[in-house]
């Protein structure tokens, strides 16, 4: 997120997102780099992120270990 971003980028994904999720039982692990202070609002990127079926982790560890989880 930040300035030089899109303006809304969880939104531009998901439509993306549920459709992957509709063609197959498609797992789709997110995390939004950024601030509530970011113009594009963290909270609101994880919420719309979330509202599309994604797993939203809260760290890039975590979400690199919940994908490792989900190929193992």
């Amino acid at each position: 997120l930040g300035y030089a971003s899109h303006a809304d980028p969880a939104g531009a994904l998901s439509a993306a997102i549920m459709q992957a999720k509709a063609a197959r039982d498609l797992p789709v692990v997110a995390f939004v780099c950024g601030t509530e202070s970011d113009p594009q609002v963290r909270s609101k990127q994880e919420h719309s992120l979330k509202a599309a079926g994604c797993l939203v982790a809260s760290s890039s560890t975590q979400a690199a270990s919940w994908a490792a989880a989900l190929v193992a």
